[in-house]
C-alpha cells in the first residue's frame, strides 16, 4: 500500500512537445503530370497532413482560383495551399490569377495562399534534374521545345508516367539548386516548384523529429 502511495507521489517526466505539423493543400491545374508527380512524393516522404488535388472540373486558371477559395470556406484547418500551374504562354490569363493571388495573400483570416508558377511548363522543372538551362522556350510550342529536351535524358518520357518521376529522386537537389538559379536570374524560363519542394522538406523533417519523439516517449 506504502509503495503505491510512494509511485502516485513521485514526479512525473514531462512528455517532450511535439512539434505541429501544418495541413497543406497542394491544387494542381494539371490533369495529369503534377498530380502523379505530387501524389508520389506524398508518398515518399510520408507526408500525412499534405493532400494533393486536381478538382475535377477545374478550367483554367480562373477555375484554379475558385477551387481555391472554396477549399479555403469548406476546410478553415488548412494552413497553406499551394497552386500549380503552367505559364503555357497565357500571359492575360496569368496576371489576372497573379492580381488575385496578390490579393488573397494579403488576407488575414484562412489559409497563406501560395504559387508554384512553370514557365513555360512544368517539364522545365523536370529538366532542372539533368541540366541547368535559361534558354527561351517561346512560342506557342515552348512546352513541347522543353519535352523534347527533356527526351535527350530519356526518350520514353510522357506526360504522368510514374515511372519517370521514380528515377529522379537522386536528382533532386541538383534541380532545387537549379530552380534557385534560374530564380535569381530573373529571367524566363523558370519555377517555382523547388520553393514547394523545399517546404516539403519541412514537413518532412518534423514527421521525422515526431517519429523519433515518440520512440522516446514509449
Amino acid at each position: 500500500m506504502a509503495r503505491r502511495h510512494r509511485d502516485r507521489d513521485r514526479p512525473r517526466r514531462h512528455q517532450p512537445l511535439l512539434p505541429s505539423k501544418p495541413r497543406i493543400l497542394i491544387l494542381c491545374e494539371g490533369q495529369k503530370t503534377e498530380h502523379v508527380y505530387f501524389s508520389a512524393l506524398k508518398v515518399e516522404m510520408r507526408l500525412s497532413s499534405v493532400r494533393v488535388w486536381r478538382p475535377p472540373k477545374v478550367r483554367g486558371l480562373r477555375g484554379l482560383t475558385k477551387a481555391a477559395d472554396e477549399a479555403r470556406r469548406d476546410d478553415p484547418g488548412l494552413d497553406e495551399i499551394w497552386c500549380v500551374f503552367d505559364h503555357d504562354g497565357r500571359e492575360e490569363e496569368v496576371r489576372k490569377f497573379l492580381a488575385w493571388h496578390e490579393h488573397a495573400r494579403k488576407r488575414r483570416t484562412g489559409p497563406t495562399i501560395r504559387t508554384a508558377l512553370s514557365d513555360p511548363c512544368f517539364e522545365y522543372w523536370l529538366l532542372l534534374h539533368f541540366e541547368y538551362t535559361t534558354r527561351p522556350f517561346t512560342g506557342p510550342g515552348g512546352c513541347l521545345q522543353v519535352v523534347n529536351r527533356l527526351r535527350r535524358y530519356d526518350d520514353d518520357y510522357r506526360k504522368g508516367t510514374r515511372r519517370f518521376f521514380d528515377g529522379l529522386a537522386n536528382l533532386r537537389d541538383g534541380a532545387i539548386r537549379n530552380a534557385a538559379r534560374a530564380a535569381k536570374a530573373g529571367s524566363s524560363p523558370g519555377t517555382g516548384v523547388g520553393r514547394l519542394i523545399r517546404r516539403l522538406r519541412e514537413l518532412d523533417a518534423v514527421e521525422h523529429v515526431k517519429s523519433r519523439n515518440r520512440g522516446q516517449i514509449s
